[in-house]
């Protein structure tokens, strides 16, 4: 059977996509339901199970909610459903939003391979984002961004090596704070710039900064015990938005590092 969350949140998208009011849309759930279950056809009580709740999980995570729009004709019921405000933003780019786990990873596997370190934690970061788990999730995409960072490192490192100089004292491979080991990547990257692509060199020039140092802060501030409720669910959603542009530019940079840097 295919994916029941990625087929309910396709529906959802082709049918919200023609509505006249997407904006406030609202629908009649036992139809659409009964559309997917006629799609994915279960053939066990295990897939009938999964398909209900791959869709509680929508209303679990806010994505869709009891409701009704009066501009629609009838009243309100207990069959009608509406797209909730975070529930548009993930329709819009259900593709690879974090809702649509199977998606998601498909956006990022350019960058990340399914079976390596940083691909378990971002599998992990989704489940525990489903589960609304946001200071767990924040923390586990952290450290997926992190052994990126460590793979950057290690990679300069061989080169190095390869090329038979001494290692820059920038450079660590004995701490395991990320942001020490940002720092001497950071130097080695900026003395290199001129060495690169233009557009890659550009890239790095005006995107890093934004990209991973937000990622590596986040899962600082949700990893050390300071406040209560400090991350909503919106906060951890732009994170996970966030993160596939910032592996996709580590991995860009490992493969450069990899073919064209000449260490000084």
């Amino acid at each position: 059977m295919d994916d029941p969350k990625k087929a309910i949140l396709e529906t959802i998208s082709t049918d919200w996509s023609k509505a006249p009011h997407a904006e406030v849309w609202a629908f009649n759930q036992s139809a659409l339901l009964k559309r997917i279950f006629d799609q994915l056809d279960p053939q066990t009580p295990a897939d009938i199970v999964a398909i209900n709740y791959a869709w509680h999980e929508l209303y679990r995570n806010g994505v869709i909610g009891w409701g009704w729009d009066p501009r629609q004709r009838g009243g309100a019921n207990c069959q009608d459903a509406f797209m909730t405000p975070h529930g548009n933003t993930v329709i819009k780019a259900f593709t690879r939003d974090p809702e649509n786990p199977a998606g998601y990873l498909a956006h990022i596997s350019v960058a990340i391979e399914a079976n390596s370190i940083a691909g378990s934690y971002v599998e992990e970061a989704l489940k525990t984002y489903a589960t609304g788990c946001n200071r767990a999730a924040v923390v586990l995409i952290g450290c997926a961004a992190e052994s990126l960072l460590r793979e950057m490192r290690d990679q300069i490192v061989s080169k190095y090596v390869s090329a038979g100089k001494p290692q820059p004292s920038d450079i660590k491979t004995s701490v395991w704070m990320a942001k020490a080991i940002a720092t001497g990547v950071e130097k080695i990257l900026d003395d290199a710039k001129l060495q690169m692509p233009k557009e890659l060199g550009d890239d790095y020039n005006g995107r890093w900064a934004s990209l991973y140092d937000v990622i590596r802060k986040a899962r600082n501030d949700a990893g050390h015990p300071n406040a209560v409720g400090s991350l909503g669910r919106s906060d951890v959603h732009a994170i996970l938005l966030l993160f596939p542009e910032t592996a996709k530019l580590m991995r860009a940079l490992i493969q450069w590092v990899d073919s064209s840097f000449k260490p000084k």
